[in-house]
């Protein structure tokens, strides 16, 4: 009895300290996460200032609020998860709250992703075809909504899918149980876990795709729009310039009959002065 709780201390001791060197070896990660994690905070908090307090009711207002909702729901709940999961690489046994926290994630993203293309076709309307329907406000909410609900939906698999690893590690020959907060053990080998990522990776593409399309619509209609507005300014400029040399040749044009006229008014009274000698 007394072996076998000697020999578990041995082992909690060397997971112990394999877990603290793998947490040290990943400290920059865990930094950089936290440097993200202040500027994502005190960033978002400066947009609902800026557009509660200076902007009106619009959709693009509404947009912007709700992807700042969702961006600082990330800072201040997934990222400290992800904290900690660097924190605890082999020893995280919170299955419950891996399951939850992993579900958030993928939630979050999912629904920043879609919202994304909601704005950009929102945009693609305003631009491209400003003189048809346009969103409201209302139809921002059902949108937003719709996004929501779909990503929850679309997610829901995540807590089956991820929970805790078992890890086996080899220290000095000896074999020790850790535990890691990925795919689950009843999921590790099995097609349930493949197809869960390869769904969400096919929702992502085709969310880049979306946007990709949306906007290269955008930019060559904003591209046609300014070479348009540019060949204009440069007709007026022309007819401008046209209009000034018809201005400035009218000019001397009317200086050359003025100095016709004062020539032959000076050669009359030449003439008129010389006749009234000859007379005299």
């Amino acid at each position: 009895m007394n072996d076998s709780s000697y020999t578990n201390n041995i082992t909690n001791i060397d997971l112990q300290s394999l877990n603290s060197a793998e947490a040290v070896r990943r400290l920059p990660i865990i930094m950089f996460i936290l440097i993200l994690i202040i500027i994502g905070v005190f960033g978002n908090l400066h947009v609902f200032y800026i557009y509660i307090t200076k902007f009106g009711s619009s959709t693009y207002r509404m947009f912007v609020l709700s992807l700042a909702s969702v961006d600082i729901l990330s800072c201040c709940m997934s990222m400290p998860f992800e904290m900690a999961d660097e924190l605890n690489p082999y020893t995280f046994n919170a299955g419950i709250t891996c399951k939850i926290f992993r579900f958030l994630n993928t939630c979050l993203a999912m629904i920043t992703a879609l919202m994304l293309v909601v704005i950009a076709s929102e945009r693609y309307r305003r631009i491209c075809k400003p003189y048809g329907n346009q969103m409201s406000e209302k139809h921002a909410r059902y949108a937003l909504f719709g996004v929501v609900l779909f990503a929850i939906i679309a997610t829901l698999p995540a807590l089956y899918v991820y929970g805790i690893k078992t890890l086996h590690l080899n220290v000095s020959g000896q074999m020790i149980e850790g535990s890691e907060c990925t795919w689950s053990d009843e999921v590790v080998g099995s097609v349930i876990g493949y197809a869960y990522f390869a769904w969400g990776l096919l929702v992502i593409l085709v969310c880049m795709f979306l946007l990709v399309i949306l906007y290269s619509l955008v930019g060559l209609h904003l591209r046609r729009h300014t070479i348009k507005v540019q060949s204009t300014i440069r007709k007026k400029h022309c007819r401008r310039k046209s209009t000034n040399r018809r201005s400035v040749l009218g000019s001397l044009k009317i200086r050359r009959k003025s100095r016709q006229i004062r020539s032959a008014d000076s050669k009359a009274l030449q003439n008129l002065g010389y006749k009234f000698f000859f007379r005299i």
